[in-house]
């Protein structure tokens, strides 16, 4: 048997009621301010739809009984308990915090449809070849300059009209994270759960007064505010 582990929470809650991914009982394993909420499995669920739908639905539940919860990867597994209790004691300190930031707040996702990027240089241009992410830092300074240039690509600022909408629910947001993939930019903010309502509509009202072009769901558990 394997330990399969679903979320993280600060403390153990009334009790891990309720079944596995593959209808085994889930309990808790308790470090230090540290919960696990795992199940015993013979082998790994396989991604299907219904299984990630009923990860999404467990999830969620673990998400009204208790203040903090930090999802585990789908598929997650310990060799046993004692190997999750040395992963645990050994990252209690980051688990910690990261539980603290989450606690009483849920994930809003907001999906941007933003303007295709321009063409490189290389194409049908003078530069090289690949355009600007083949650009490697050289010179004094310039290491620093591109880690800069990286994390400005990834923060909302560099989405295309969204700073407005940005700040219209900077009230509500205590921590945000951004991915772009094509013409799509990921915005994840985390905000009071009392205050998600308030938030989707004030979001859905300042990127239409902005033309932009937004998808807002949620609320969800801190998907995307954890490292495990």
């Amino acid at each position: 048997m394997k330990v399969a582990v679903y979320a993280l929470t600060s403390h153990a809650g009334p009790r891990a009621a309720g079944r596995g991914l593959s209808g085994e009982r889930l309990r808790v394993v308790r470090v230090g301010a540290v919960s696990a909420v795992v199940g015993d499995v013979a082998r790994l669920p396989a991604p299907t739809e219904a299984k990630l739908r009923a990860y999404t639905t467990l999830l969620a539940a673990l998400a009204t009984t208790h203040q903090s919860v930090l999802p585990v990867r789908f598929g997650t597994t310990m060799q046993d308990d004692e190997e999750l209790e040395t992963i645990l004691r050994l990252r209690q300190k980051p688990l910690k915090s990261q539980l603290a930031r989450v606690r009483g707040r849920v994930q809003m996702t907001v999906r941007v449809l933003v303007a295709q990027a321009r063409r490189s240089l290389g194409e049908g241009g003078s530069g090289s070849r690949g355009g600007p992410d083949k650009v490697r830092p050289t010179g004094t300074g310039s290491g620093t300059q591109y880690l800069s240039s990286r994390a400005r690509e990834h923060s909302a600022s560099s989405i295309p009209g969204f700073a407005p909408v940005d700040r219209a629910v900077a009230r509500w947001v205590r921590d945000s994270r951004v991915e772009r993939r094509g013409t799509v930019a990921t915005v994840y903010h985390l905000v009071p759960r009392a205050a998600a309502g308030r938030y989707a509509a004030a979001i859905e009202a300042a990127a239409a007064a902005e033309d932009v072009r937004v998808l807002v769901s949620g609320p969800w558990p801190a998907y995307a505010f954890g490292d495990w």
